[in-house]
């Protein structure tokens, strides 16, 4: 079993603006944190080939409150 986690940014062209976009209330601005964390295990079968099966979260947030 093995865990790996990810930051980064995330970008999202489709945002909130009250005048553009009033029914996309759910990103206020495009720029966003992005975090990804992957709880897996895997078998090596033959050289070039890996079975993998596990669970995996991902979320982008742009923190506004």
């Amino acid at each position: 079993m093995k865990i790996r986690n990810a930051e980064g940014f995330a970008y999202a062209p489709v945002h909130f603006d009250p005048i553009t976009n009033h029914k996309d209330n759910l990103i206020s601005n495009p720029e966003n944190v992005y975090i990804n964390f992957k709880y897996f295990f895997g078998w090596n079968i033959g050289k070039f080939f890996r079975w993998e099966g596990g669970i995996n979260f991902s979320h982008a947030s742009n923190e506004s409150t």
